[in-house]
This record gives structure tokens, sequence and C-alpha cells, in this order.
């Protein structure tokens, strides 16, 4: 009974049930908490919105004074201001100049002589009467005054009641004292949208109101009807919220423009935002509450089956077993004895694995000291006898070959050193060179230079001979004589350091550009770990990976002009590996 109480599947089913109870009180708590924060956040961004539109329609108003103050300025301007009829050619410069000016925020622009002459591009009869442009025009003198006013008021020819948002300044001079000529502008219904648009907030519905406090422009989400617009209407003021019956008000006021920008959000967006929430919390605790009654019951089988496995697992070890490892993971101290079991395989198996190789190497030794009682020497041994033989006979071309081949393989052997003389490797790929005539029936020539005072110095074995094969292999395939090869090989110093410079060139058909420059490419991003080994020997890329691995500053590049011509430069630094 004991067991049953305090075991480890009670004590893990008495956990989960205090973290459902913890879960449920804490929910209770934070759903009245999010409920009063939530409010008081949808109030800030109500605010916010307002301010925003503020600053949006601030710049608006900097835009316009901006062009307006460039009018005023402006030198051709100023000369019109002083005449009271201007000829055609002065009117389309001053129509280019405004249209220059106010092409960014207007929909039409009117000039206004004081003498009462109306100058556009656009048409239209002014009414230069109206009474509202005395008004704002005498109010302040210099002020740009924005102003919403019906189409029918500002045009004499038009009888349309839409109402649209205009500009109108005094254009005065600067040098003399007359009568100021004033300029009117249509504001672009785009221009009054992006200072609603500014906000993308769905939850709410946007407005601009006039000084006199009524709505001229709105953005609405959300379907408002005539009540509720009136409401809104009424409670455009000074303060900055205003609480109606069904929702908020928001107000921010414009001093420059005289304006006012409202939003608005209803009660019914507020709580179905809080609504939402709400309902992502209670999946969130019912989740949990699910979590902790699955928990309950499958945490201790979950904790026990690795008990189990370990003790099942050493009671069954034996040598076919070593493979079979442990994986537990319970994030606790069973995780290291399975660590450690694992470990202890792996060691056991790895020194098994030792023994077998060392007498896999016991035997191939073995058989290697049978086959190597064949030596090299017996090898050069054979030919020496075969050259004397045809030299006996008088076979110049058998001499030839057999001299030729005997100084390829000395040095192709050459006791087993990776690194040789640059005579050597010139030696070698001479002798290369020798057979390949013989065997080509003297399809090409060669010329080998070298500078004396490099025969000496140390390079990687057979490197050149690759580069030679390509030329006899590629190079001179659709060719039948005359080929012709060329070996240089030259120093020069390049920041204190010595540089090697072999260069193999060819005659033959040579390659276009762009496979030149695909090679060069291969051979620059050559895989330094795996090199490519072309069929028949070491291939180009085989070569620059040696060559990187005695100099890393060193590099192969070919080029083409009658021919191919292959250029390899080792700089001979302080990484410049002469010695094996």
């Amino acid at each position: 009974m004991t067991k049953r109480i305090y075991g480890i599947r009670n004590k893990i089913l008495i956990f989960a049930m205090a973290l459902i109870l913890g879960l449920s009180i804490s929910f209770l708590l934070v759903m009245f908490s999010f409920i009063h924060e939530e409010r008081a956040a949808i109030i800030d961004i109500g605010m916010n919105t307002s301010s925003q539109m503020v600053d949006s329609m601030d710049e608006l108003y900097s835009d316009i004074k901006e062009d307006t103050d460039s009018i005023i300025v402006d030198s051709f301007v100023q000369k019109c201001i002083v005449k009271n009829k201007l000829n055609v050619k002065e009117e389309e410069n001053l129509l280019h100049n405004l249209l220059t000016y106010t092409e960014d925020v207007q929909g039409c622009t009117y000039y206004i002589k004081n003498s009462g002459e109306v100058y556009s591009y656009s048409g239209g009869y002014i009414n230069t009467k109206n009474s509202h442009f005395e008004k704002l025009l005498n109010e302040d003198y210099a002020k740009v005054h924005l102003f919403w006013q019906s189409t029918s008021e500002i045009y004499k020819d038009k009888v349309d009641n839409s109402v649209g948002m205009y500009v109108i300044r005094n254009i005065r001079s600067i040098d003399t004292l007359v009568q100021p000529d004033c300029i009117l502008i249509e504001i672009q219904p785009s221009k009054i949208s992006q200072v609603l648009q500014v906000n993308t907030d769905e939850r709410f519905n946007y407005f601009i109101a006039g000084p006199d406090k009524k709505i001229y422009a709105k953005k609405c989400f959300h379907k408002i009807d005539d009540t509720t617009l009136t409401s809104i209407q009424d409670a455009i003021s000074n303060q900055k919220m205003v609480k109606l019956q069904d929702g908020y008000v928001f107000n921010s006021y414009h001093k420059d423009s005289d304006m006012y920008l409202v939003s608005y959000i209803s009660d019914a967006e507020v709580y179905q935002s809080v609504k939402s929430a709400l309902g992502w919390m209670f999946i969130f605790m019912g989740t949990a509450i699910i979590f902790a009654i699955v928990f309950s019951f499958t945490a201790s089988l979950k904790l026990s089956e690795p008990v189990q496995m370990i003790s099942n697992e050493m009671q069954e070890f034996s040598e076919n077993s070593l493979s079979k490892e442990m994986y537990i993971n319970t994030n606790t101290e069973l995780d290291e004895i399975g660590k450690s079991y694992n470990t202890m395989l792996r060691k056991i198996k790895y020194l098994m694995n030792q023994v077998q190789d060392k007498e896999k190497e016991a035997r191939n030794l073995e058989m290697e000291s049978l086959m190597y009682q064949i030596h090299p020497h017996f090898l050069y041994n054979t030919l020496e006898n075969i050259y004397m033989l045809a030299r006996i006979n008088k076979q110049d071309n058998i001499m030839l070959m057999v001299d030729s081949l005997s100084k390829l393989l000395r040095i192709t052997l050459s006791n087993g050193h990776k690194i040789i003389s640059i005579q050597d490797e010139l030696t070698h790929v001479k002798s290369y060179l020798d057979i390949q005539k013989y065997r080509n029936n003297n399809l090409f020539e060669y010329e080998i230079i070298c500078q004396d005072n490099l025969k000496n110095k140390k390079v990687p074995k057979l490197f050149l001979q690759p580069i030679v094969e390509n030329s006899i292999k590629h190079g001179f395939s659709q060719m039948d004589s005359e080929g012709l090869i060329q070996i240089q090989v030259k120093s020069e110093y390049e920041d204190g350091n010595e540089k090697l410079i072999f260069i193999v060139s060819d005659n033959g058909k040579g390659m276009d550009e762009k496979s030149i420059h695909l090679l060069n490419e291969n051979i620059k991003n050559i895989d330094s770990v795996n090199p490519t080994l072309k069929e028949g020997g070491y291939g180009i890329k085989n070569v620059s990976r040696r060559l990187k691995l005695m100099c890393k500053n060193a590099d192969i590049f070919y080029s083409c002009s009658e021919g191919m011509k292959c250029t390899i430069e080792l700089v001979m630094g302080e990484d410049y590996l002469d010695e094996e």
C-alpha cells in the first residue's frame, strides 16, 4: 500500500493535479488583468492614430507651404505681380512655373491677379468674389490657408455640390508695395487619402473635420449609421478622448491647417479584440490541462522504461551485441548511464577492430615480402641488357626508347621521393617526349629552356608530364606533323620572394575563350580533399592540388594564342616545402 501511494507514478499524478489547479487560478487572474490591459492598450492606440494623422497632415501642410514659398520667391512670378495683364508668352511661362512647383500636390492650380485675371491650365471660371477667399486672405496676410468648400462655390460654371480641400495664399511682391496676387490650389484627393491611410488598424474608422467641426473626409473599415456619425461629429473637440454610448472618439487638432483629425472605435470592436484573445487563452488552458492529465499517466512509464532497458542490455551483453547501443533521452542521470554504456561498447569494438587490423597487416606484410623479392634493380638491369643488345645490333631507335624508358622509370620511382630537382623533372619529361615522339612517328618536335641557376631547385615530382601529355593528346589530335612543344623555366622576384615560372606551350588547335575560362575556373575551385584523377594518369586538377600542398601561393592557368599555353607559378616564400 505504501508503494502505491508514494510510488513514482502517484507522485507524478499529484504533481500534475497541483499543476492543473495552479494553471486554473493563474488563468483567471491573467484573464481579468488582460481585459483591463487590452482596453487601456486600445485607448493608447486610438490616441496614437489621431496623432499619426496630425503628423501626416503636417507633412502635407509643409509640402504646400514649401511649394507656395518657392512660387513667391520665384523671380518671374515677382515680375508678374507688378503687371496688370500678362501676354501669351508670359502667361505660358507663369503656368509652367506654377505647375513645376505644385505638381506633387495639386489637382488644379489657379493664379489670380490683383486685377481679377485668372490664369490656369485647367480652365474653369473661378468665383473671384468668393467671400471666403477674402476672409481667409485678410485673417493672416502671409499664411497658407487650407479650407473645405463645395465645387459650386469655387466655380461659377459648376453646380456640383461635392466638397474638396483647397489652398489659398497671397502672392506678395518682395520689393514693391503693390496689391498682392493670390494662388488657389485644389488638393489632389489622393493626398487627402494619404492622411487618412497613414493608419492601417482596421478596428478604427478615420475622419478629417474642418474648423466648423463638420466631417469632410473619412476612411471607414466598418459601416457607421447616420446617428453614430452625428454623435462622432458632436464629440469633436479639443479633448483627447470622448466616450460615446457605443464607442470611443479620439481627437487631435492641427493648428496650421485649422483641422481636426479624428479616429473612432466601437465598443463591439474593443470587445471583439478581447474576445479573440480570450479564446486563444481558453485554448491554451485546455491544452495545458489535457497535457497535464496525459503526462500524469505516461511520465512514470517513460521514466521506468530506460531503467528496464539498461537492466536487460546488461544481462544480454555479449560479443554479438557490440553494435546495439542504447538511446536514452529522459534528461536525467539515466542519460549519462546510457552514454557511458555506449562509450564502453565503442571502445571494446575499437580494440577488437585494432586486433583484427594488426592481424590483416601482418598477413599483407608477409605477402609483400614475397612480392618485393623482385627488386626494381632487376628491372633496371634487364633494361640495361636490352640497351646493350640493341647497341651491338645497331638498333638506334630501340636504344633511344630503352634509354628514355629507363630514365623515366628511375625518376618515377626515385627511391620513393615526392620532391625532386628541376633538372630531374626536365629529364623525366624529356624521356617522356622522346618516347611519345617515336610512338607518334615524329609528329612533333620539342624544346626545353631552363636557367642554369634553377636546375637544383626542388619541385613536386612528375607535375610537368600531365601538361605535356595534354598538348600531345588534345593539341595535336588534328595534325599529322610539324607540331612543336616548348618548355621554359625561369624565375623572377615578387615582394622579396623568388617566383618559379614554368611555361608549357604548343602550336596545336587550342581552345575557345569560353572553354579556357571554364577550365581555369575548375582549376581555381579544385576540391583540395578529393582531387579528380583523369583516366590514364594524374590529371591537371591533381597537379594543381599537389602544387598547392607544396606551396600555398601556387597558381596554374591556361591561355590561348597560336595553340595553348599553360603557365605555372610557384612563389618560394616561407610556406614553400622543398624538403620531404
